[in-house]
């Protein structure tokens, strides 16, 4: 339904390899959780994203 919408969804709470398999069997693809990072502080982000590259 999203799709259709053209709606960009976020999945949250991703912990487990099993999480990420089943959004990407429903073709989700944008997902936060501390499966990829812990909560950081506003400035240690601003840091990791000036030293690293895309």
């Amino acid at each position: 339904m999203s799709d259709r919408l053209q709606l960009h969804i976020v999945a949250e709470g991703v912990e487990t390899d099993q999480h990420v398999s089943f959004l990407q069997s429903t073709h989700c693809d944008k997902a936060q959780g501390y499966l990829f990072s812990p909560p950081v502080p506003f400035e240690q982000m601003i840091k990791q994203l000036q030293t690293t590259s895309i």
